[in-house]
């Protein structure tokens, strides 16, 4: 069996059509990095979004136990009057 390559492989139109191939799965990957890229910016914007207004409604819910424990201490008392 012989192992060199058929000569239909070495023939300048099949480099070529091998040249065109790789250069559209080159495009086709830029752009599908492109695309990461802008999902990947767009989950930030929204993340850092929702960080700020959990940042506020934890504020919100640790006031909310501070009166809680407020009214708690001072409004019941363990004796019935």
């Amino acid at each position: 069996m012989n192992s060199t390559l058929p000569t239909y492989c070495l023939s300048p139109l099949f480099r070529q059509s091998i040249l065109i191939i790789f250069y559209h799965k080159v495009c086709s990957n830029n752009q599908m990095i492109k695309t990461n890229e802008k999902v990947t910016d767009e989950l930030h914007y929204i993340f850092n979004e929702f960080k700020t207004k959990l940042t506020t409604i934890r504020g919100c819910i640790d006031g909310l136990e501070v009166r809680v424990s407020e009214l708690e201490v001072t409004q019941f008392s363990t004796t019935t009057k």
